[in-house]
């Protein structure tokens, strides 16, 4: 087989696609994934589900799973975000609180 094919193994079904070697063993722990979530879909239906239904329930398990990470990181992202500002208003408010006490202390020393 080149180089640049791996095989993999989906239900006991074999496929072969283009990779490159450094990306081999990536490609084969995503079939383990996609392969766990077919079986999972089999699991919760009734009956017999054909292969390309499989593969589209897994396929939709596995993009549920991205759109829930992604919202999880939006949000921590986001309440990082809220925090820093927080934070650069307590700088600013620091600032304009000891900017008082300079002009104070400056009109104390300053002749009139």
């Amino acid at each position: 087989m080149d180089k640049n094919m791996i095989e993999i193994s989906l239900m006991g079904r074999s496929y072969q696609l283009a990779c490159p070697p450094d990306q081999h063993e990536r490609v084969r722990e995503l079939a383990v994934m996609v392969e766990e979530k077919m079986r999972l879909a089999i699991s919760s239906s009734q009956g017999t589900v054909g292969e390309v239904r499989l593969l589209l329930l897994a396929a939709l398990m596995l993009a549920d799973e991205v759109v829930e990470a992604k919202a999880s990181q939006d949000k921590f992202i986001a309440q990082e975000r809220s925090n820093l500002s927080d934070e650069e208003n307590m700088l600013v408010t620091a600032v304009e609180h000891l900017s008082q006490r300079i002009n104070s202390i400056a009109s104390r020393i300053e002749p009139h």
